[in-house]
């Protein structure tokens, strides 16, 4: 593929629910944040967008809110919910940061669960607030990516909506999704209405809703990969039956798949993330 001018080899929009030095719950946080300074050495331009979980220390972290980004309401169901965009600078890459910030969305000190311990009852409705807003505020920017890359099961309703809410949307023609399956296992199901939590457009199908309806760790993250261009196993410590799923959809398919094989070297794998883009981006342009 060719590169951009001024040298630059794409654009890359890291979707994720957690980053270093933000917040760090599993895996995840570390290896994006060794990412972003794998792109920049590459020539890489990237952005990140996460959710502002009520855990992530706004005056510690010099989040401001972009005034000019905010103030859309986000509708999921019969209700809306106003959205806020907070941005902090990594100083190490000098990459923007953008946060999705709602106090009823992303109240107390939570990510996922409460001070019991418990799975929040509205998980589903969280993450579609954050699908929905990570789709709206692209769109706003008017930045195009080349690559979008979804980490973590919070994440994995983007690859829908690019598909299906935002498939005419020129900002997202050229995008290439690519999924990173982490070993943040929840037990629980989300809540029963789920379905019709995540029907907020009448482009959303039936078909859809059935991959996703079950609201399973497992459900979220395959019928993700089904809507990504590229999957990639980024845990040693994924369920084996599983990963084999995961793969076996990924040679039937004929998608890049690309697996962690030691976590305790994480810079090889990091690397073999800008060949894998590569590779999305050569496809594109083959295709």
């Amino acid at each position: 593929m060719n590169k951009r001018s001024g040298g630059l080899e794409g654009k890359v929009l890291i979707i994720t629910q957690e980053m270093q030095p933000y917040l760090e719950v599993s895996l995840a946080g570390t290896m994006i944040r060794d990412l972003l300074a794998q792109l920049k050495q590459h020539n890489y331009e990237a952005r990140v967008m996460m959710p502002r979980f009520g855990r992530i220390n706004e005056k510690k972290h010099r989040l401001h809110e972009v005034v000019r980004l905010s103030g859309m309401n986000i509708t999921i169901g019969d209700d809306d919910y106003s959205l806020l965009i907070k941005v902090a600078t990594l100083p190490e890459v000098r990459m923007q940061i953008y946060f999705m910030d709602n106090e009823e969305i992303f109240e107390k000190d939570y990510v996922f669960r409460d001070e019991f311990g418990q799975f929040l009852p509205n998980n589903g409705l969280r993450m579609t607030f954050f699908a929905r807003s990570v789709c709206e505020v692209l769109k706003k920017l008017g930045w195009e990516p080349d690559i979008i890359h979804i980490n973590g099961w919070f994440s994995t309703l983007v690859p829908l909506f690019i598909r299906r809410i935002y498939a005419d949307e020129p900002m997202f023609k050229k995008a290439r999704l690519i999924l990173s399956v982490y070993d943040d296992y929840f037990p629980e199901k989300l809540e029963e209405n789920w379905p019709e939590v995540i029907r907020v457009e009448e482009t959303i199908t039936d078909k859809d809703l059935e991959m996703y309806k079950e609201g399973t760790y497992e459900a979220l993250y395959y019928a993700a990969a089904t809507l990504s261009d590229g999957i990639i196993i980024a845990s040693e410590f994924i369920e084996p039956a599983f990963e084999k799923r995961l793969k076996e959809h990924a040679e039937q398919t004929g998608k890049p798949f690309l697996k962690l094989q030691d976590a305790l070297d994480l810079k090889p794998f990091i690397e073999e993330h800008i060949s894998f883009y590569r590779q999305l981006q050569h496809d594109e342009v083959a295709s």
